[in-house]
């Protein structure tokens, strides 16, 4: 758990400065792929075929509901039962020569514009890309020459979709510990490249790019409690892999995300709703809120009912949100501050919002947090 406490050694010094975001920008291909991609692909009109290889097409009989949780997510997961796109009706996609590095770009400089942050002015850099431009290195160090950041610390970090909230947390510690100022954090998803038509998995995946500055907060803004979790029982249950069991390096084909054990993988997803109650009930306790103080909430959209998920497990029926999955469909670590910015664009986030965030990907990871509103 990570919370009020920073991170020292960065710098030799500290300063305990409260952290939060001063800006966030959004940048989302043009390219609209609508459900006629999958005119004639054989799983769209043969469930039996979904349920073999996709972990997220759930058997109704094999669900019994282990508790008032696992019932609540199963009735709201079955909604898109008879939907063979499962909610999902457009995703953008990236056009061919167009790389991660250029749609992070547009969303770190809308970031930076937002928060009236000069590119010299950024002093670090964390970034999560899937897939990354390069299997190595990652894309941070041609973002920093493209935007004119100057010689900065640079830093790749992966907790898959968890991946933003994980980066909040690391700025969060790092100004708090003196090591930094002004942090440009920038996520992106290009999925469509790691997927293949004929794979149900491929419905509900888009591409896209989010970024947010974080730095000393200038009002009531600050970031309240972490909580960054792992439960590697459940690491095979969706991947980027090869389609056969091998190892990346010795399998054959491209990379696509997929799951090496879709039994397992639905005994995971069953999980979100529970992990969902037990984060948000520790996050409140240690900051002494209540869910009705939560005024807003983001998530990682990982399926059409997740947002649903979030408000009736956590309480937050009564809070604001942005939904884009029927748009956008799953983008990964990059869903929460696309949302962000594309609320903000419609309604401002009135200073002092209490915010939940939460997400959960691949490894099983999950992570959440508790901040106000700059």
């Amino acid at each position: 758990m990570s919370g009020m406490s920073g991170m020292s050694g960065m710098s030799g010094t500290t300063s305990n400065r409260e952290s939060a975001i001063l800006g966030v920008g959004r940048y989302v291909p043009p390219q609209i792929r609508d459900n006629g991609f999958w005119e004639g692909v054989a799983f769209i009109k043969d469930r039996e075929l979904r349920r073999k290889h996709d972990f997220l097409e759930q058997v109704e009989a094999e669900a019994e509901p282990r508790d008032e949780l696992a019932a609540l997510q199963l009735r709201l997961m079955n909604q898109y039962n008879q939907d063979p796109f499962r909610g999902s009706r457009e995703r953008r996609v990236a056009a061919d020569g167009v790389h991660a590095t250029d749609l992070e770009e547009q969303a770190a400089r809308r970031a930076l514009d937002d928060a009236g942050i000069a590119p010299e002015a950024v002093d670090m850099i964390l970034i999560n890309s899937c897939p990354s431009d390069d299997y190595l290195p990652h894309n941070g160090t041609e973002l920093q020459h493209r935007l004119g950041c100057g010689s900065i610390a640079v830093l790749g970090i992966d907790t898959a979709c968890t991946s933003f909230v994980s980066m909040l947390m690391l700025a969060d510690s790092i100004i708090r510990g003196g090591g930094a100022t002004n942090i440009l954090v920038i996520t992106s998803a290009m999925f469509t490249r790691l997927t293949e038509r004929d794979d149900p998995m491929s419905i509900t995946l888009g591409d896209g790019a989010g970024a947010a500055v974080v730095g000393p907060a200038r009002g009531q803004g600050r970031q309240l409690m972490h909580m960054q979790r792992g439960l590697g029982e459940f690491r095979r249950a969706v991947c980027c892999a090869p389609r056969d069991d091998r190892p990346w390096y010795e399998g054959h084909g491209r990379l696509i995300g997929r799951s090496r054990d879709v039994a397992l993988g639905r005994v995971a997803i069953m999980k979100t709703t529970r992990i969902m109650y037990d984060v948000m009930t520790s996050l409140l306790a240690q900051t002494g809120l209540s869910a009705a103080d939560v005024t807003h909430f983001f998530a990682h959209q990982g399926a059409a009912s997740f947002n649903q998920m979030v408000a009736s497990s956590c309480g937050l029926e009564h809070a604001r949100t942005k939904d884009t999955f029927a748009r956008y469909g799953s983008v990964g670590a990059a869903n929460i501050p696309i949302n962000i910015a594309e609320y903000r664009e419609q309604e401002p986030i009135p200073s002092g919002s209490v915010i939940f965030m939460f997400s959960i990907g691949m490894g099983l990871n999950y992570s959440a947090c508790l901040l106000v509103w700059d």
